[in-house]
């Protein structure tokens, strides 16, 4: 017995803050290992390729682009509940000087 956590270091996702280890770390977070992809079933890849091709028509068009505000630079969370059929509602943090 001890008064400490007891705990293994089974894989590392990669720095804090680096979007591409918290995409993993929020995956993982729901049962979602994309770190050994031979994991993944092949009937979703299947319906994947099936659904978006290429996935060249998940692109916004350019003349669509310069409507819209860039938000890529941010980390932006959906607030919509799960059964959302489209995701429009989001929001954003900055921290301010004050």
């Amino acid at each position: 017995n001890t008064a400490y956590a007891m705990a293994e270091i089974v894989g590392v996702l990669g720095e804090v803050g680096q979007r591409d280890a918290e995409t993993v770390a929020l995956l993982a977070n729901e049962g979602i290992d994309i770190t050994h992809p031979e994991n993944f079933p092949a009937a979703v890849d299947e319906q994947l390729a099936a659904a978006v091709g290429d996935g060249e028509h998940w692109r916004i068009p350019v003349e669509e682009r310069t409507k819209r505000r860039d938000f890529t630079a941010k980390r932006v969370f959906s607030i919509d509940p799960p059964t959302a059929r489209d995701l429009d509602d989001a929001l954003h943090v900055d921290e301010q000087p004050d």
